[in-house]
């Protein structure tokens, strides 16, 4: 796993929660689109957020979907 790879994934929670800034989070998403070890991360996190509360989930779920997949 790259120095990259360690970063991205420490931002992760945060990038879920809408916590970063704009830069930021285009620094993860950029990182997501050509990494599928950081994306299979991303979706064990989601998972997690899915079976632990609802509303969270469907929030993180719309921003992950909108943001990535645009």
């Amino acid at each position: 796993m790259s120095d990259r790879c360690h970063i991205i994934r420490d931002m992760l929670p945060l990038y879920l929660d809408g916590m970063l800034s704009e830069d930021s989070a285009g620094f993860v998403e950029e990182h997501l689109q050509g990494c599928g070890a950081c994306r299979e991360e991303l979706e064990k996190l989601v998972e997690q957020a899915r079976q632990g509360d609802a509303e969270a989930f469907s929030r993180i779920y719309e921003h992950w979907q909108g943001e990535l997949y645009k």
